[in-house]
């Protein structure tokens, strides 16, 4: 289904409004600091500029939320989970409605390799959204790899 660039490397230009999705956790390999979360925005903006008109969507579990929540990008609208597992995950994908997003962002990064937001990402495309993934190397579901229009690797962070 998904058409990959090869542009790995490549930051995404910043020539349309964007809206990210951002699992903090997935990116972080689990282990969320306020340090790290600085650091994981700022490689986040090399590879994919937040535009001022662009929307920031933060997933947290109730357990990371004290860690991350005040050193997210300044302009993200911070989502936390109910305590159990993939808490992030439910509530980044609560938080999206697939109709507005399609209306107002012609891109949307889904920031995980998480496979449970490929539903939401076949969702968008069918809507006509390009859907970038950007994910952590060998930490990519299938499902949601094949069901974007271009991905992009994050760099893993060092080992806690």
């Amino acid at each position: 289904m998904g058409m990959k660039s090869g542009n790995q490397g490549v930051a995404l230009a910043p020539d349309c409004r964007q809206q990210h999705i951002v699992d903090l956790e997935n990116l972080s390999g689990g282990w969320v600091t306020p340090a790290r979360t600085v650091e994981i925005f700022r490689r986040y903006q090399e590879l994919v500029p937040i535009g001022p008109l662009d929307d920031v969507v933060v997933g947290l579990s109730p357990a990371t939320a004290p860690a991350a929540a005040f050193d997210v990008h300044p302009r993200s609208r911070v989502r936390v989970g109910s305590p159990g597992p993939d808490s992030a995950d439910d509530a980044l994908i609560a938080a999206i409605d697939p109709d507005f997003t399609a209306a107002h962002f012609p891109r949307v990064i889904i920031a995980s390799g998480d496979h449970a937001f490929a539903a939401l990402a076949a969702s968008l495309r069918a809507r006509g959204v390009e859907v970038v993934v950007l994910f952590v190397p060998l930490h990519v579901a299938a499902v949601l790899y094949t069901a974007a229009s271009d991905s992009r690797r994050f760099p893993a962070m060092a080992a806690a």
